[in-house]
């Protein structure tokens, strides 16, 4: 494994819509296990978190800044089993 990155992150941001969640850690290590949080969730919304974690890298000697930018979409179900 080859480690690129130089720096903790400069933007660690996440948020959640439909709003009433979201994150802001820049400075944090990279291998920082990134998580949250969110209270309120409701059975059977459609949820989406993005955020964008930026850091820098070397890579071969050549120096640079990585964006990383995600989406996730869920949705939480809940059954009751009748056995």
């Amino acid at each position: 494994m080859v480690k690129v990155a130089i720096s903790p992150v400069s933007v660690a941001n996440a948020t959640r819509t439909p709003p009433n969640c979201n994150y802001d850690k820049p400075g944090v290590a990279v291998d920082y296990f990134f998580h949250w949080s969110c209270s309120k969730q409701e059975s059977e919304v459609d949820y989406r978190f993005t955020g964008q974690w930026v850091f820098r890298v070397n890579i071969g000697g050549q120096t640079g800044t990585a964006t990383i930018s995600w989406k996730f979409d869920y949705i939480i179900y809940t059954r009751i089993g009748v056995n």
